[in-house]
């Protein structure tokens, strides 16, 4: 047990100091159990509010013209019959009503690979790339 709390401690670590957003989900559908302090920075809301977020709502994070196209890979990631992966470039709307650009990625892991698989969770990183979008249009 003690071996297992300071495992869990330097990988939490870890991923508190990462500059990626990363979240964890649970559940079908998947609620977000945890995200770390980038996420905060990235998105501009706090961890306790997205965790709080019903799933349905937080697709409503994502800019409205990209919004179809996200709800897309997100289905297509926990479709059991595929890989569980997706990757996306999108914009998301700000707390304070700003627009960044994002890179998210997100891998569903399923407890079986046949049609009885059941959504065990969903790892997701995300990375802020406005400057990278800024500076090709530049």
């Amino acid at each position: 047990v003690i071996q297992r709390k300071r495992s869990e401690l330097k990988y939490r670590t870890l991923i508190d100091q990462m500059s990626e957003g990363v979240v964890i989900a649970q559940g079908d559908p998947p609620r977000l159990l945890f995200a770390n302090p980038a996420m905060q920075t990235i998105t501009g809301y706090p961890a306790e509010t997205l965790t709080a977020l019903p799933p349905e709502s937080v697709v409503n994070l994502v800019h409205p013209e990209d919004a179809e196209r996200i709800r897309v890979a997100v289905q297509r990631g926990l479709d059991p019959a595929g890989d569980g992966l997706w990757e996306e470039v999108f914009r998301i709307v700000l707390r304070d009503g700003s627009i960044r650009w994002v890179k998210a990625r997100s891998q569903t892991f399923f407890d079986s690979k046949d049609e009885t698989a059941h959504l065990v969770r969903t790892a997701g990183a995300t990375q802020d790339i406005s400057e990278e979008i800024q500076a090709k249009y530049a």
